[in-house]
This record gives C-alpha cells, structure tokens and sequence, in this order.
C-alpha cells in the first residue's frame, strides 16, 4: 500500500535550503482559491459508474461514515485531515522519537496521543505543520485527506507519483477527493468485490483495518439511509 515509500522529490528534514522547506510548507498549508466544497448527485453517480455500477448508495455510506456527515473541509478551506504519528514514527525509522507528540509507538486506534493532535481542525493542522518541519514527505503521508480520510501512503493508488501532488488535488474539492477514493477502489480488487457484495464487515476491514470497531454498522446503517431517500425521491 506505500507505507514504505520514503523516496521524494522534498524530503525536507534534513535538507540545509530553508527557503525551499518553507515554499514546501507555505504550498501545503494555504487554501486554494475557489475550492467546490460539496458533492452533487451527478458526482456520486459518476463515481458509482466509473467503478463499474456500483451502488450510489454504498459510495454516499462511504463518504458519511468517513467525514462524520461533514464537509471534506474545513472553514478555513483546507481539507480536513486526521495526523497519525504512528506512521510517521514507522516512515522516519523512529529517527523523531524524542518530539513524542509526534512520533509515537501505536497503542490503540484513536488513542490518547491521536485525539490530542487532532482534537480540532486547526490543531491537526499545527500538528501536520510541526511534522512537516521535520519531513514533510513522511508528514504527509502520515495524514488521512479529505472526505474519505484517504491515507497519504496511499498516493499512488490513487493515481499520484508523489504525495504532494496527491495533497494539492485533495485540496482542490471534494469531487477530486470523491476521484481519489475510486481510484483507491480500482486498486483493490478485493475491496471492489466487497462494495459490489455490500458485504459491510469486509467494507470496514479492507478500508478501516481490521480494528474498525462498529464501522461496518454505521456503513450499512448510512446505506440503508440513503436507498430509502432514493426510493422516496419524486421520479421525474
């Protein structure tokens, strides 16, 4: 899945040029102008259709169990994301250990450490910021992006050489991010095969690890959800 791509154009932890670390930095952490924060129906039945007829509804359970029914961005316009230090602690080689808020050993999903970095939008980001000023390429791909919480590892099945141009097109809309998530989908032919099935506990397996807690009923609850309001829906 990537985790252990750590070859970048911008490894910025130990490169001496500051001026090139903070454009790095400044790129990520500014909003792009005219960001389209929310899906429309015609994005989420493109979706299902580029991977193959898939159920609209199973992509909607998706992109509201994934963003707690939110947008994909914050009010400040930049994606909301989720830092995992445990991944930035495995991608450094435990070089960072002694910035602990950082770099840390997993304990459990969501723990402690993980609620504090991330116990608001703007802290995730001063927490991303922080790890960025030690390695970005590390920092970014320790994060979860956008409306599908897509990891940054996970770049290049969603169509990206580097996890930077991965980040910018997070940052677009959520449609781009919506695009990424297919892309991941087409990746993995058992995770197609599960979203065809609606086999839900498969869903939250293959997507959310094997410690995904009650994600599959939240999945299918979400999909039951949304098949009944297309089903309520006035036919035109």
């Amino acid at each position: 899945m990537g985790i252990n791509d750590h070859a970048s154009p911008f490894v910025v932890g130990r490169d001496p040029n500051i001026t090139e670390q903070s454009r790095i930095i400044s790129s990520v952490i500014t909003p792009k102008p005219g960001t389209r924060n929310q899906l429309r129906e015609e994005d989420f039945v493109d979706a299902a259709k580029t991977l193959g007829g898939a159920s609209v509804a199973v992509i909607k359970a998706f992109a509201e169990v994934e963003s707690g029914g939110k947008s994909g961005f914050g009010s400040d316009g930049l994606p909301v994301i989720a830092y995992e230090g445990h991944i930035f602690r495995r991608l450094t080689k435990r070089l960072h250990d002694r910035h602990m808020r950082l770099s840390y050993v997993y304990l459990e999903k969501a723990g402690a450490q993980w609620k504090l970095n991330n116990r608001s939008h703007s802290v995730s980001w001063q927490t991303l910021r922080a790890a960025m000023e030690l390695d970005a390429n590390a920092a970014l791909q320790s994060c979860s992006w956008g409306k599908f919480q897509i990891m940054g590892f996970n770049h290049k099945a969603c169509g990206f050489e580097n996890v930077l141009d991965f980040v910018m097109a997070m940052k677009t809309g959520e449609r781009e991010q919506l695009m990424g998530f297919v892309k991941f989908c087409k990746s993995r032919s058992d995770l197609i095969s599960a979203i065809m099935a609606k086999d839900f506990k498969k869903i939250a397996c293959l997507y959310n690890g094997v410690n995904y807690g009650d994600y599959d009923k939240r999945m299918e609850r979400s999909y039951k959800k949304h098949c009944n309001a297309a089903s309520s829906s006035p036919k035109t």
